[in-house]
């Protein structure tokens, strides 16, 4: 508690004056170093000068009476935070007025004692300091929400610049697929045609050197044109607008090895398939992921006498997390974090066919369903390969 307080008595009574310095020089653990002013022109003089911590406010004063002083006096001394009325006017409307005009408390002259006066002068004290830090607390909330109006004022100012060059490589990148789609295929339609009728009419005529020549023209212009599909597919990907709905995610898996059957040919494949929960997504897209998970189960466990292919998932938090395991070739882990890159392989294309974007694909799919994508494997002791997708629905299918 603060033990030492500098006070100005605005009092033009002689009496109450020395009334007041008695009445505060009855206390021996409290120092008052008291200032007088005899009236409001006074006092204008005396404050500038001196720190005082309390005013006690006469509303009788020469220059200035009543409810009026005060106004005056917080008008000449906007920032004098702890004011006290000390007056001889008994009336509870005056006092109200004044304690709603800035003042922290109403004293009755004629009924003041020591302890009283002492306890007001305490409160006030505290109550002004609490306000006061109160108001500077709101003032810099209110600077920092100023700053961070501007702040987003100007990020949205950049969101919207931003957006703007992004749909403007969209643009471009819709205009290089076009020119991809067409103006690549048409030669490649030309190479693959002409190789087939050299085939179908010459191909017995030509020598074996020619033969393997026009082999490798046909195989060429094959892989560029799956190159292509895939490529295109890779960018329609972040195009295209996401269509979920509530899925039966073993109806989507079923469907995607339906559509890989003639890869199962003369193969010896174990699925083992749990029961999957519904999901929500976009079927086309997720149908994409487990195309391109099941080709790569497939076409990684080629070598084995009996390929085993495990899918199943598990629910953690608030997500599905999906598994397909196989018995395959597996992968160095030290290089798998180049497994989800655009173009990255493993394996060489002599081994394994292949362009390095099918699962380049199946991260930007879950991404956009804002999943997960990652993988465990050893070499030559199969690969696991996980997505997650969010619990949006509340059912489960089994």
């Amino acid at each position: 508690m603060k033990n030492d307080f500098n006070l100005l008595l605005v009092e033009d009574n002689e009496g109450d004056e020395r009334l007041i310095r008695e009445l505060l020089g009855e206390q021996h653990l409290i120092r008052f170093t008291i200032g007088l002013a005899s009236s409001l022109k006074e006092s204008e003089s005396k404050i500038p000068e001196n720190k005082f911590d309390i005013i006690l406010l006469d509303l009788g004063l020469p220059d200035s009476s009543g409810l009026e002083t005060l106004i005056k006096f917080k008008a000449l001394f906007p920032d004098l935070a702890t004011i006290i009325i000390l007056t001889g006017l008994n009336d509870t409307e005056v006092g109200i007025k004044a304690v709603n005009n800035g003042a922290q408390d109403y004293i009755i002259k004629g009924q003041v004692d020591s302890d009283k006066l002492l306890k007001s002068i305490i409160y006030s004290y505290e109550r002004s300091h609490l306000n006061f830090e109160l108001k500077t607390q709101i003032e810099a909330r209110k600077l920092a929400e100023k700053e961070i109006r501007k702040l987003n004022d100007d990020l949205e100012s950049k969101i919207h610049d931003r957006t703007a060059q992004l749909e403007t490589v969209n643009r471009e990148l819709e205009a290089f697929s076009h020119s991809v789609s067409h103006d690549l295929r048409a030669p490649l339609r030309h190479i693959l045609g002409f190789s087939e009728i050299l085939r179908e009419e010459f191909y017995d005529k030509l020598p074996e050197k020619a033969r393997s020549y026009l082999d490798t023209i046909t195989d060429a212009a094959k892989k560029m044109n799956r190159l292509i599909d895939d490529l295109l597919n890779l960018s329609r990907t972040n195009r295209v607008e996401l269509k979920k709905s509530t899925l039966k995610m073993n109806q989507v898996l079923d469907e995607a090895l339906s559509e890989l059957s003639p890869q199962l040919e003369n193969r010896k494949v174990d699925f083992k398939i749990s029961p999957m929960p519904e999901v929500s997504g976009d079927y086309n897209l997720l149908r994409m992921v487990w195309i391109n998970l099941l080709d790569n189960a497939i076409k990684y466990t080629r070598t084995r006498e009996t390929a085993v292919i495990s899918i199943d998932y598990k629910k953690e938090k608030k997500e599905f997390i999906f598994c397909i395991r196989d018995n395959g070739v597996g992968f160095d882990m030290n290089y798998a974090d180049k497994l989800f890159g655009v173009f990255q392989r493993l394996h060489s294309a002599d081994e394994f066919e292949g362009n390095g974007i099918g699962l380049s694909n199946v991260r930007r799919i879950i991404s956009r369903h804002n999943g997960r994508t990652w993988a465990e494997a050893e070499v030559d002791k199969g690969a696991a390969f996980y997505f997650s997708l969010p619990e949006d629905t509340v059912n489960f299918w089994h």
